[in-house]
C-alpha cells in the first residue's frame, strides 16, 4: 500500500542464510558483468513508490528493499537508496504529472530525467525501480515453477499420506527489477520467484477429510527466498 512514511526502513537483522544467498553467485565475476555498461553507481528508487502494494505482499516492501541495496553492495557498486518523498516529487516531475503504464516507454525517460538531476553528468549511474509483482507459475505434480525458481506446494493440516497430482496455472509472487541507464534507456528487466500465494489447508470431520485453497500469510517472511528472488531478478544483467 502506498505508505509516505517509508522514508527511512529500519535496519534489518540479515540472518546467516541471507547472506550466504546474496554471495552464493561469486563476487569477481558480477562485478565485472555488472559494470559492463560502465554502471559504478546504482541510484534505488523505493520498493513498488508508485503502485498500491496489496495487502498480502506488505511485509515484503522493507526487506526487499534493504536487501537489493545489499546485493548492489555486494556487487561493487556505489549504492543511494532515494527517499519516496524526494523520488515521488522527481517522478511527478520528470512525468509532468501523468500516469504512466508500466511498459510505457516513457518510464525510460523519466528515469533518464531523474537521474539528470540525481547525477548530473554523469554517464556511470543507473536508476533501479525494484518491485513485488503477482506473477504466474505452472504447477506440475507437488510443484509449481515460475521466474526462475520452483516451490513444493505446502499441505498444511492434511493426512500424513496425502498425495495428489497438481498440473495447471497457478498464482505466486516475484520481485521485479527494472535498471534504466542515464541516457533514458531500459537495460534490464528480470522476475524472480519468491513464493506461491496460497496453500493447502485440511481437516478431518469424523471418517471424512476436507481441504482447501487457503490465502497465505507469511509471504516474503523468509529473508534468504526474498534475497534469492532478488538474485534471479537481476540475472542477467547481474549473472546468478
Amino acid at each position: 500500500m502506498f505508505d509516505s512514511t517509508r522514508t527511512a526502513p529500519r535496519p534489518l537483522l540479515v540472518s546467516i542464510a541471507t547472506l550466504a544467498a546474496l554471495a552464493a553467485v561469486g563476487c569477481a565475476a558480477p562485478i565485472e558483468e555488472a559494470l559492463k555498461l560502465s554502471a559504478k553507481r546504482a541510484f534505488v528508487a523505493p520498493v513498488d513508490f508508485n503502485v498500491a502494494t496489496p495487502t498480502q505482499f506488505e511485509p515484503g516492501l522493507e526487506v526487499t528493499d534493504q536487501l537489493v541495496q545489499m546485493f548492489l553492495k555486494h556487487r561493487g557498486l556505489k549504492v543511494e537508496r532515494v527517499p519516496l518523498g524526494r523520488f515521488t516529487k522527481l517522478w511527478r516531475a520528470a512525468t509532468e504529472g501523468k500516469r504512466l503504464a508500466t511498459d510505457s516507454p516513457e518510464v525510460a525517460i523519466a528515469a533518464g530525467k531523474i537521474l539528470a538531476e540525481l547525477a548530473p553528468g554523469d554517464e556511470h549511474s543507473v536508476l533501479v525501480l525494484p518491485g513485488l509483482s503477482s506473477r504466474i507459475g505452472e504447477l506440475a505434480g507437488t510443484k509449481a515453477r515460475w521466474d526462475g525458481t520452483a516451490q513444493k506446494v505446502i499441505y498444511e493440516g492434511l493426512r500424513d499420506d496425502h498425495s495428489g497430482h497438481l498440473s495447471g496455472p497457478t498464482n505466486a509472487a516475484s520481485i521485479w527489477i527494472r535498471v534504466f541507464s542515464s541516457s533514458g534507456r531500459l537495460v534490464h528487466e528480470g522476475y524472480g520467484g519468491t513464493e506461491l500465494t496460497w496453500k493447502y489447508g485440511g481437516r478431518s470431520s469424523g471418517n471424512r477429510w476436507y481441504y482447501a485453497v487457503v490465502e497465505r500469510d507469511d509471504l516474503f517472511r523468509d529473508q534468504a527466498i526474498v534475497a534469492n528472488g532478488i538474485k534471479l531478478a537481476f540475472d542477467p544483467y547481474i549473472p546468478k
